[in-house]
């Protein structure tokens, strides 16, 4: 009976062990996000009108993750290069 307990405890803290080391190495997870995929047009996705109109009232934080949800394959620093873009163009006209 303690052999058995003890193959138990043993089995779980291997798979603990293993499952702690996957998660703490993070290239071995896939990232859709951290995809080397272009970033996509402007024009290509419907909504982007509303990313602007937020980008143009100051409301870059909103505009970002819009832009993040129209296209999920961009990661944080693409969207706010885009935001920030399209609110330069915005201001120059």
């Amino acid at each position: 009976m303690v052999n058995f307990t003890y193959a138990i405890i043993l089995a779980a803290l291997t798979f603990l062990g293993g499952f702690l080391i996957g998660r703490a190495n993070p290239a071995r997870r896939p990232d859709a996000r951290s995809s080397n995929l272009p970033p996509p047009k402007v024009a290509d996705a419907p909504g982007m009108d509303r990313v602007a109109s937020l980008a143009a009232s100051g409301e870059k934080i909103m505009a970002i993750k819009l832009y993040r949800d129209i296209h999920p394959g961009v990661g944080l620093k693409e969207a706010k290069d885009a935001v920030e873009a399209m609110e330069a163009s915005i201001q120059r006209r």
